[in-house]
């Protein structure tokens, strides 16, 4: 999401939606909330879902799964050998995550 905030058009266009909110809140209060990046921004949840899936949907059509990531699922959702472990998996999946698995990335976000 910092990415795509960072370019231009898509700046433009949440500047000039924080603008527009902006207006509405100073209808009712003289307070105006502080200013928040995309990538924060919780009103944008949905568009970083679909971001997220999208980049799955890339990971996946280029078939990387790596082996810890692999083992990552498998704590994570437990296999008919071994139960899920959401706290080991919690590193694994982070490492992962830095080395740009959007898959990772994914799993760590349906964890929150």
């Amino acid at each position: 999401m910092d990415d795509l905030a960072s370019d231009s058009r898509i700046a433009e266009l949440y500047d000039l939606w924080y603008q527009q909110r902006e207006r509405i809140i100073q209808t009712y209060s003289s307070h105006l909330p502080e200013r928040v990046p995309l990538s924060q921004n919780e009103e944008f949840k949905a568009v970083r879902n679909a971001v997220v899936k999208a980049a799955v949907g890339i990971e996946y059509q280029k078939g990387i799964q790596t082996e810890d990531y692999k083992r990552a699922r498998e704590l994570l959702y437990g296999t008919d050998d071994a139960v899920p472990d959401p706290i080991g998996v919690k590193a694994l999946l982070l490492d992962e995550a830095a080395k740009g698995s959007g898959l990772a990335m994914y799993d760590l976000g349906l964890m929150a």
